[in-house]
């Protein structure tokens, strides 16, 4: 008797560490915030008058001027917690990257047989969903090569959701140039991983689709990235002019 029952509590030890190594084996850090669940924005203030002086913050560990408004803005990507996944989790087929307000999220809520099946409201107004004659061409292709094609064309249209809809949000007030480039590397290197498994094998009709909704992305980054670095200039020239009338007032 006794024998069986260390049986069964062997067998519920091993079966909870499969399932605690799948779960870390599909996470990772989160590439927008590198894993610390928040991001930091430094904005300067009026510093006259006050010591020009450097304290560590206890949170992050970065050395902050005393005339620095330091702050930590929630990830949205990852809901906070450092971590998104890599992989598809769930009855549904999503790939939980991130929480609700991320793309990734939203793109792979849909079925290998049919991936237009889930075409999200985020999809239609930020992304490009898969159109009638692309999902023709699609669904003739091997199952291996359609979850690669389909893989790439969810990367690509994560980021076009992404910058769309921060750029709408205006979620650059809280973003920086350095954060969108990591973002931007990101997904170019785990859509390079996929090349190999496409090169040869689909038609140039479905190597232009993807074309196509690169060169959107390329533009919807740009356009992101250019504003995000904009509205930095003219905070930096906002407050090297409160910084000048606060001099002058004080004389």
């Amino acid at each position: 008797m006794d024998a069986k029952k260390n049986n069964v509590i062997l067998a519920g030890l091993v079966l909870l560490l499969v399932i605690c190594w799948g779960n870390d084996a599909q996470a990772k850090d989160c590439p927008y915030c590198q894993g610390r669940g928040f991001t930091v924005k430094n904005t300067d203030v009026a510093g006259y008058g006050l010591s020009q002086t450097k304290k560590k913050c206890d949170v992050c560990g970065e050395w902050v001027w005393s005339h620095t408004a330091h702050q930590h803005v929630p990830c949205k990507h990852c809901n906070q917690t450092g971590t998104v996944s890599s992989q598809s989790s769930g009855s549904n087929g999503l790939n939980s990257y991130g929480n609700a307000g991320s793309a990734q999220d939203r793109l792979n809520a849909i079925a290998q047989d049919n991936p237009r099946a889930y075409a999200s409201a985020m999809s239609l107004k930020y992304g490009c969903p898969m159109s009638d004659a692309e999902y023709e061409e699609y669904r003739y292709l091997s199952p291996d090569v359609a979850s690669a094609y389909l893989q790439f064309r969810n990367i690509l249209e994560e980021g076009l959701i992404h910058f769309n809809q921060s750029t709408a949000m205006m979620w650059y007030q809280s973003d920086s140039p350095n954060r969108i480039n990591k973002y931007m590397a990101d997904l170019i290197q785990r859509s390079d991983n996929l090349i190999p498994s496409l090169n040869g094998k689909i038609t140039q009709s479905l190597c232009s689709h993807l074309d196509n909704l690169k060169q959107m992305l390329g533009k919807s980054g740009e356009q992101y990235y250019n504003t995000t670095v904009y509205f930095y200039q003219m905070k930096n020239l906002q407050n090297s002019l409160d910084n000048y009338l606060l001099r002058m007032n004080s004389f």
